[in-house]
């Protein structure tokens, strides 16, 4: 057989799958999800990192259902045309600092390989002084033939706006955008409309519906799809980076990766660029959220030191009941490793779903917690009850040596995840907006003081807190306190100095403090007595921006207790003195 019979039979062999398949999509509908592959495409390299200018030649291969491997037509295209361009050939030319995907298509098969530019400079200098295009509106769900006017802003980090002119561009062939942002709609598809000004981009979300309601990637509105982030839970050497991906997941498991918007929520202990690519710079623990039209997802991110890692101390979690019976095997962490309740009987099945994370540096020794259901909920036969407008909740007894030491206080605030359950809430009445954290005690009843980065998580039903320390902790209407939230939820747009907690105390009290800008600063924090004498400095060094947290024993600088009385801390930096007062109890 002649190389052109041969080509022929080859081309008919394409062309007759290619026309099956396309029939079976009509036929069937788009509910298979990744068994309509014709092919497994895979690249080569699968990951690169180079810096601008520089070329990557790329191949790429299609894998039958066989594994056997396939001649076709490869299109190459780059998801972010303005970190870099790829010709027909697969040869990659990096134009600026950033991270994209190289995709390679045939038919409806895709092979992804990632690609990072490293960053110049300039690119470095302007992310410092936190400069960012903002697109508006930042996405549009859209019919072809319809057009939608963007706009974009050069902003820096104080929010004000800078004169720009800006170069409009879009990532796939489902729309167009003229130099003035109006993009319109050409076919069903989704992706991004991009605004760059120099080496800084910005971008908004585009889903361009099709006739049946859907845009051809995906039918979104699949019922039980949600959203899912790889990885979930990840810890970070500081300077490192990790890579996000997120994927639309029906109930059959089936995943189609999507580009949400990414955000950091909570501690900030790092960055996120548009791509998902995540850059530790604090350690602490952290949550990445990402959004997609009416999807969410979080997942968390531990950043710590490889020092934090080796020095991490010992915590011993027991699980017990109310007589003291303890239920399961002890099981021990460390710092930066996460403790997760699950598989727990009745009634400990309360707290099935509750997560503990301690930071580095949270501990000054190993610890013992002994892990229970809160004093306020009732139990009886097969039942646990809480009182009205209380989700949930969770009892923590931490000893120290075998001794009881209520509260705990940490050196660094300890990450909670507690769940809820929206039938509860339906049936209270009750709002995302009503949901609170608080600290509960006979005595004092609920309490906020020391709970921070408060986020409801929706699509898995849980809350993520910072607590300053440990005694029983429970979740339900805000209104149980009087508080609506805003201090604690909101970071502070200059240095803060936060009431110490507990207060009054003995024998020790956490002191919380806000760090703005975005350079280290050298600060002092020094406990004084209401005759000005010094007592105790408690730290003199460089800190980072963003939430720091110390503690004070009651002693001097030689070690020896304080009397009972009032004293008073001071926060001092370059242009900076800030103070309170606080109360000690012997």
């Amino acid at each position: 057989m002649n190389q052109a019979s041969k080509g022929l039979q080859i081309g008919a062999a394409v062309f007759l799958s290619v026309l099956l398949f396309s029939f079976s999509v009509w036929a069937q509908g788009d509910t298979q999800g990744r068994s309509k592959k014709q092919y497994e495409i895979e690249i080569i390299p699968a990951q690169v990192e180079v810096d601008a200018e520089e070329t990557v030649q790329f191949t790429a291969q299609a894998l039958n259902r066989e594994g056997a491997a396939a001649e076709v037509e490869i299109e190459w295209s780059v998801l972010n045309k303005r970190v870099g361009e790829i010709d027909e050939n697969g040869l990659f030319t990096a134009i600026a600092g950033g991270h994209t995907h190289v995709i390679a298509r045939a038919g409806r098969s895709v092979g992804k390989a990632e690609v990072i530019v490293r960053r110049d400079s300039v690119q470095n200098q302007n992310l410092r002084q936190g400069l960012r295009v903002v697109i508006s509106p930042n996405s549009a769900i859209m019919d072809a033939g319809e057009t939608c006017q963007f706009s974009a802003s050069l902003v820096d980090s104080s929010g004000e706006t800078l004169e720009a002119a800006f170069d409009w561009g879009v990532d796939g062939d489902f729309g167009i955008v003229d130099e003035t942002g109006l993009f319109e709609a050409l076919e069903a598809g989704r992706g991004f409309v991009y605004a760059t000004t120099g080496d800084i981009s910005g971008r908004a979300h585009v889903v361009v519906m099709n006739e049946n309601g859907n845009h051809g990637a995906m039918n979104s509105a699949k019922r039980g799809t949600k959203m899912v982030l790889v990885p979930n839970d990840t810890i970070v050497l500081i300077e490192n980076v990790v890579q996000f991906q997120a994927f639309l997941e029906d109930t059959l498991g089936n995943q189609s990766e999507v580009y949400p918007e990414w955000e950091m929520v909570g501690r900030d202990v790092g960055s996120i660029d548009e791509s998902g690519l995540f850059t530790a710079s604090t350690a602490g623990n952290g949550v990445v959220k990402a959004s997609l039209e009416r999807y969410t997802a979080t997942a968390r991110v531990r950043v710590a030191t490889t020092e934090d890692t080796a020095n991490a101390k010992n915590v011993e979690f027991k699980m017990k009941k109310r007589d003291g019976e303890q239920i399961g095997n002890m099981k021990r962490i460390k710092e930066t490793d996460v403790f997760k309740i699950s598989g727990m009987p009745f009634p400990l099945n309360l707290l099935n779903g509750a997560e503990v994370t301690l930071p580095a540096g949270a501990l000054e020794q190993d610890i013992t917690i002994d892990v229970s259901i809160p004093s306020i909920a009732g139990v009886k036969d097969t039942t646990v009850s809480l009182p009205e407008a209380i989700l949930n909740g969770i009892s923590f007894d931490v000893y120290v040596d075998g001794e009881l030491v209520s509260p705990f206080v940490f050196d660094e605030p300890v990450q909670l995840v507690i769940p809820y359950k929206q039938e509860m809430m339906n049936d209270m009445g009750l709002t995302l907006d009503d949901l609170w954290v608080f600290f509960y005690t006979d005595k004092d009843g609920y309490d906020s003081d020391g709970l921070f980065n408060i986020y409801v998580d929706t699509t898995e039903n849980k809350i993520i807190v910072e607590v300053s320390h440990f005694s029983e902790i429970v979740i339900g209407d805000k209104k149980l306190a009087g508080t609506t939230g805003v201090e604690s939820q909101v970071t502070p747009d200059d240095y803060a100095l936060y009431a110490n907690y507990p207060n009054p105390f003995n024998p020790v009290t956490s002191i919380r403090f806000y760090v703005s800008g975005t350079q280290m600063q050298h600060l002092t924090l020094t406990v004084y007595n209401l005759l000005g004498q010094k007592i105790r400095v408690l730290t003199d060094r460089e800190f980072a921006p963003g939430f720091h947290q110390l503690k004070w024993d009651g002693t001097n600088q030689h070690g020896q207790s304080m009397s009972s009385g009032v004293y008073l801390y001071q926060l001092e930096g370059q242009n900076l003195n800030l103070c309170r007062q606080m109360v000690l109890i012997r």
